[in-house]
């Protein structure tokens, strides 16, 4: 269709753009209405004339007598708008004390409670709960009202998604038992009546014990003698003070050296490598790998080195040694700068040309992009995205809010619309100017 000079196109109609408009497909009279939202077309003014402004996209309102907060008409100017707890109040007739609605002039103790059609209260005789009046007996937990039979006002306490007595009733990790509270303890999430001599809690465990066993392992869970230790989950008799744990043995750190659960004679040698022991003037220890000979020589991870005719290079996390001559050192740039216009060195790594660094890897392909230090393949094209994980994923249709959960698999976001208190409309695209 020709463009018409005055004339717009809504939605297959002919509008005119002088004191016409369209909004979301819908020709509407720039004089009486307006678009509240590129969306929903709503009055410009009320019945007694008096002009409205668009709430958002979700409905009008007078600015002199009313405000629009959080997509919602109050009915109170925006400049007599105050928040209290999870509600907005006019401050010409409300105050605010530890989040609930205070009337002015009410005497001490009196409160409102709820948020469409507040009730009036006495705190020393009620509590407010999610916008509902709970009295004795009851308990808020999280906003939520629990039964607590007993409980006096304000008494009762919460257990996680729970409530209880205190007086009658104990929480061990969001659990509630029943018990006497003066004898009853938790061991983690169970409860156990403390007067029992042949019962205790040792690592988190409840355990049977003997009247001997006075002592607890708690990083084994296990409870023993005085006179025991306990070597990997095993009881052990210690002849002396001085005896320690070796693996699942016990050794004397006075005549005896212990390496990695292997004990040996002090004669043998006065310093561990890994499982091994040696003598520390004779032999060097690298990364648990021993080697004969000492002098002039260095470690370079788990490998021996002399540095007068020999580098140590790291890259990647890992140690290399090189010779201080030869072709394979140029492939490092540890001790040398590359050439700035035409070499890019990546984590020790030299590369010809100006690339992307990944770690010690370069991009090179524009199909391909760094992730956690690896390049991985663009394999949702623009849409491709990395978890902290390391997880590649699409970010149109995953998350990476799952990471913590278990096994770190990415949610599935599925779109889902706001809640208005007004009916809105999906916005169209057929808007055209002739």
């Amino acid at each position: 269709m020709p463009k018409v000079e005055g004339k717009g196109l809504c939605n297959g109609f002919v509008y005119e753009l002088e004191h016409q408009g369209c909004c979301n497909g819908q020709v509407y009279t720039l004089y009486m209405e307006q678009c509240c939202g590129d969306i929903l077309v709503l009055p410009r003014y009320d019945e007694e004339l008096r002009p409205l402004q668009c709430c958002e996209d979700v409905a009008v309102y007078n600015s002199e007598t009313e405000s629009c907060i959080t997509d919602r008409i109050w009915p109170f100017p925006k400049a007599n708008a105050r928040e209290c707890g999870f509600t907005w109040y006019d401050n010409r007739e409300f105050g605010c004390r530890d989040n609930e609605l205070v009337p002015y002039g009410a005497p001490p103790g009196i409160r409102f409670c709820g948020v469409e059609q507040p009730v009036q209260y006495d705190e020393s005789e009620q509590e407010c709960c999610g916008g509902q009046l709970i009295g004795p007996g009851q308990t808020c937990c999280n906003g939520i009202i629990h039964s607590t039979p007993g409980t006096p006002l304000k008494g009762g306490r919460c257990c996680g998604y729970a409530a209880y007595n205190p007086t009658s009733q104990v929480c061990c990790l969001d659990q509630v038992h029943d018990g006497d509270v003066s004898t009853t303890a938790c061991c983690r999430g169970q409860a156990y009546d403390t007067t029992l001599s042949n019962i205790t809690c040792c690592g988190g465990r409840l355990q049977r014990r003997s009247p001997e066993d006075t002592e607890c392992s708690k990083e084994h869970g296990i409870v023993h003698r005085p006179d025991e230790i306990v070597c990997d989950m095993i009881k052990r008799r210690r002849n002396n003070d001085h005896e320690q744990c070796c693996g699942t043995e016990l050794y004397n750190p006075l005549n005896e050296q212990c390496c990695d659960g292997f004990r040996y004679d002090m004669t043998e040698g006065n310093a561990c490598c890994g499982k091994q022991v040696y003598r520390t003037d004779s032999m060097m220890c690298c990364d648990k790998v021993l080697y004969e000979g000492t002098e002039g020589r260095e470690c370079c991870g788990h490998s021996s080195y002399d540095p007068k005719t020999q580098e140590c290079f790291t890259t990647g996390g890992k140690q290399f040694v090189l010779g201080k001559e030869g072709e394979a050192r140029h492939a490092f740039c540890n001790s040398s700068h590359p050439d700035s216009a035409n070499q890019t060195c990546c984590d020790g790594i030299l590369y010809n040309g100006i690339v992307e660094c990944c770690g010690n890897q370069a991009i090179t392909d524009p199909s391909t992009f760094c992730c956690s230090d690896q390049v991985q393949m663009k394999i949702h094209g623009d849409d491709t995205t990395c978890c902290p994980s390391g997880r590649v994923i699409n970010r149109r249709i995953e998350s990476c809010d799952a990471e913590s959960g278990e096994n770190g698999w990415p949610l599935l976001v599925k779109s889902t619309p706001l809640m208005r208190p007004f009916a809105r409309r999906e916005k169209s695209c057929n808007t055209a100017t002739m």
